[in-house]
């Protein structure tokens, strides 16, 4: 019957597959374990590689909204790296062109043989060359190179420095021209033309003599001439010899005050600034040890100072509405009403 034609075909199938096996054992040789080749374990390693967990596709559950996403970031990232590198090539290549240019200018000018004459208060000062100073000011450089637009054939440029003395413009040329150091220079030169050399140097824009002036006029700082330092600082920007020469000044403000001869040369609204200020300082001293001054001037730092009273004056105001909240008579009424007495007394001390 077909049933049992079926079940022969079974049996024939079953026989083939047992024969299949013996074959396979009987080439291992003899003892091999009866284990089919794909169910063997070779060792624990092995098996862990074939049937331990593995890590995912990381990209396998990320939606397409963050793929999306991530392709916008991507591109916004190539978009802004494109555009610095065109910023800055530029401006890199603007700069290396005016470098060029200003050394293009500089060489004529050296081979020109184009002289330079300083015009001072107390004379004329004709220079060999102006190459030196070309090189190290920039208002000398501008001014060589407006000349030589509008003069071509010009051999001398002319420079004013009618506020300031022969003496302290031949120090100066003498540093440009490297003929003596800076120090050895003020060394020789009267106390008054010292000063002016930074002036010349921050008028002409030679920020190297410049800055080397100002640690040299911070080591001069001393109670004859701090208000003079004071005022020169403040004139020309030195923040840092404004801050030496004004801390001295309110060091020795205590004997100053009394009747000397610097103090009465003050105005009175520099009096009353000078005065301020201390006040300040000694204020802050009792909060800490350190105490520095940041400000570019005297009216930079009284604005400041204004304001910070102002908003002692409403923080006060604050706490005084805070203490009628407070039952009266207790212990914390007690100590707000003693902390607002204090920083009161304070508030009318720096307002004074």
């Amino acid at each position: 019957s077909k049933r049992e034609r079926v079940e022969r075909g079974q049996q024939k199938k079953n026989t083939a597959a047992m024969e299949g096996r013996d074959v396979e054992m009987q080439e291992e040789g003899e003892g091999a374990p009866l284990i089919p080749e794909s169910m063997r374990i070779q060792d624990a390693e092995a098996w862990l590689r074939q049937n331990s967990i593995r890590d995912g596709d990381p990209n396998a559950h990320v939606t397409l909204d963050q793929r999306v996403a991530k392709r916008q970031f991507e591109e916004y990232q190539r978009y802004q790296d494109r555009v610095h590198s065109t910023m800055f090539a530029d401006e890199e290549a603007r700069e290396k062109e005016q470098q060029q240019e200003r050394a293009r200018q500089l060489e004529m000018l050296k081979s020109s043989g184009t002289t330079l004459m300083f015009r001072t208060r107390d004379g004329d000062l004709p220079l060999h060359s102006i190459y030196p100073f070309a090189a190290s000011c920039e208002t000398i450089f501008a001014l060589a190179c407006s000349k030589a637009s509008h003069q071509s054939d010009a051999k001398q440029v002319e420079c004013g420095l009618l506020d300031y003395s022969l003496e302290a413009t031949k120090g100066f040329s003498q540093c440009v021209r490297q003929e003596q150091p800076l120090a050895q220079i003020v060394q020789t030169c009267r106390p008054e033309a010292v000063p002016e050399i930074a002036c010349i140097a921050d008028y002409l824009q030679n920020q190297e003599i410049r800055d080397e002036m100002e640690d040299i006029l911070k080591q001069l700082v001393d109670t004859d001439n701090a208000l003079s330092m004071c005022q020169l600082a403040d004139q020309i920007g030195m923040h840092s010899l404004f801050e030496v020469s004004l801390q001295h000044m309110i060091r020795t403000l205590g004997t100053v005050e009394q009747g000397s001869e610097c103090w009465e040369e003050l105005t009175p609204e520099l009096r009353e600034r000078v005065v301020v200020i201390k006040t300040a300082i000694e204020s802050s001293a009792n909060h800490s040890q350190r105490s520095k001054l940041y400000f570019n001037n005297l009216g930079e730092y009284i604005s400041i100072f204004a304001e910070r009273v102002q908003y002692m004056k409403e923080r006060l105001a604050e706490a005084k509405d805070q203490l009628q909240s407070l039952p009266q008579g207790s212990k914390i009424w007690n100590d707000t009403q003693l902390k607002i007495y204090k920083q009161e007394q304070r508030v009318q001390t720096l307002a004074a």
